[in-house]
């Protein structure tokens, strides 16, 4: 029975390891199908850096504008939301 149950695992694995295997990607710096395994760990190293490098310059006129535009909270509004809430009020509120 043992040897049974260890060719069913066994096979689960394989299939489990095929479905999360990456066969081909598109590089994308040079737009082309990478099938090696070295192409494919270089596209994925390549894509993630550029994802998380941050830009050279900071364009402060745009960041000035987003953060003017946001409403901000005021002096009642902070204190409702940092005053401390006890078990039985959550409860009555419900």
């Amino acid at each position: 029975m043992g040897g049974k149950t260890i060719k069913v695992l066994s096979w689960r694995i394989r299939k489990q390891q095929e479905r999360n295997t990456v066969y081909k990607i598109r590089n994308s710096k040079k737009q082309n199908i990478c099938t090696k395994l070295e192409d494919i760990q270089q596209a994925f190293e390549l894509y993630y850096k550029d994802l998380y490098t941050q830009p050279a310059t900071v364009d402060t006129i745009t960041m000035e504008s987003f953060f003017k535009d946001l409403p901000s909270v005021g002096e009642h509004q902070n204190v409702q939301l940092i005053v401390e809430t006890s078990a039985e009020k959550l409860d009555r509120d419900r």
